[in-house]
């Protein structure tokens, strides 16, 4: 996680094979995909087609401009796709009409509190913590 002005608070989770940022729901391969035709072969044809200059030999097929990669990355989850949020308030008011307890509600309050607190643990301590294996069950 990091934080500042700028950005405001982000979750990057970054790895050998690529990076995921959950904020803006996209996954950036390492290795990127290839375009369906090298960026300098594009520019190439144009300045060829609009005159830019005369006869021009190439030494091999490999020749490429070197331009900023205009990769976006690809999405972590659909994009229509929730958050959770619409599902979580409908939940709540079927369960206030129909005088009946959201399924599960305590449950996950309870392993989500559980990790929370092992998690700042982790932070705490800089030892790696583990679920114990006995909890209350529900």
């Amino acid at each position: 996680m990091i934080q500042n002005k700028k950005h405001g608070l982000e979750v990057q989770v970054l790895g050998d094979k690529g990076a995921i940022e959950l904020e803006t729901n996209r996954l950036f391969y390492e290795e990127q995909p290839a375009p369906p035709m090298p960026a300098g072969i594009v520019q190439l044809i144009q300045n060829i087609n609009e005159g830019v200059f005369g006869a021009v030999s190439l030494g091999s097929s490999s020749w490429d401009a070197e331009l900023a990669s205009t990769y976006k990355g690809d999405p972590v989850v659909a994009e229509d796709n929730t958050d959770g949020t619409l599902e979580q308030l409908i939940g709540f008011a079927d369960s206030v009409r129909e005088g009946k307890p959201v399924p599960g509600l305590f449950e996950q309050g309870y392993y989500g509190s559980v990790w929370t607190l092992l998690g700042q643990d982790a932070i705490d301590t800089g030892k790696v913590i583990t679920m114990p294996d006995k909890l209350t069950k529900f």
